[in-house]
C-alpha cells in the first residue's frame, strides 16, 4: 500500500507544474529507533518495498509528465462530505451518520416535506434555514457539532415525537479552516406514522 502511494505521489508530482522540489523526508530512517522512521531505506541499509516504486516512477517518466498535467482551482465546498440518511432510527430517536475528510462543523435539522420528492427551492429553503439560527418554516429539530477529518460520527437530535407525515434530514457543513467552504447535504424524504 505505501509503495503504491508513494509511486502516485511522485507522477502525480511530475504533472504539476508549480512543484519545483520533491522532498522524501527522510531517504534513509534515523539509526536510533526512537526518532523518526520514515524513510525509504532502513538504518540497516535494506530497502522499503516503497523504495523500488519510487525509484520506478521516476526512471518510467523520465522526469516527464506522462500524465494530464494537474490544474488546480480553489475549492469552495467540504471535502468529502458523506451523510448517510435515512429514516428514523425507532420510536422518537432520530439521526444519521456523517463524515468528512477535513474537520468542520456542522448544522442538521428535521424537516417536515411535501411529500417523496423535494424541489430545488425546497433544497435552497432548507440550506438557508442551515445557515442561520432563527425559527425556519418547516424545521422541527437542530442538532449541532464538530466533525473529525475521517472520524464518522453520527448527528443525534433530540428524543421526540413527530407528527405523521413527510421529513427529510439535512445538514450543513462550514470547514473549520476556512467557514465560508461549506456543503449542503439532503436526505430523501421519509415518512413517519
Amino acid at each position: 500500500m505505501q509503495a503504491r502511494i508513494y509511486g502516485d505521489l511522485v507522477r502525480f508530482v511530475e504533472c504539476d507544474p508549480s512543484v519545483t522540489a520533491l522532498d522524501l523526508f527522510h531517504l534513509v530512517d534515523e539509526s536510533d529507533l526512537d526518532r523518526f522512521q520514515s524513510g525509504l531505506v532502513r538504518a540497516d541499509g535494506t530497502h522499503r518495498p516503497s523504495y523500488d516504486a519510487v525509484k520506478s516512477a521516476i526512471a518510467d517518466s523520465g522526469g516527464l509528465c506522462s500524465d494530464v498535467e494537474a490544474s488546480w482551482r480553489h475549492s469552495t465546498t467540504v471535502a468529502g462530505a458523506v451523510a448517510a440518511v435515512g429514516a428514523a432510527r425507532g420510536p422518537g430517536r432520530f439521526g444519521f451518520g456523517v463524515s468528512v475528510k477535513e474537520a468542520a462543523g456542522f448544522h442538521a435539522g428535521i424537516f417536515r416535506a411535501a411529500g417523496r420528492r423535494l424541489s430545488e427551492s425546497d433544497r435552497g429553503a432548507i440550506g438557508a434555514a442551515l445557515a442561520s439560527s432563527g425559527p425556519a418554516p418547516g424545521l422541527v429539530s437542530r442538532a449541532s457539532g464538530v466533525v473529525r477529518a475521517y472520524w464518522p460520527s453520527g448527528v443525534v437530535f433530540p428524543a421526540r415525537s413527530l407528527a405523521p407525515g413527510w421529513y427529510v434530514y439535512a445538514v450543513r457543513f462550514a470547514a473549520s479552516m476556512n467557514r465560508s467552504r461549506t456543503a449542503l447535504l439532503v436526505g430523501t424524504p421519509f415518512r413517519v406514522g
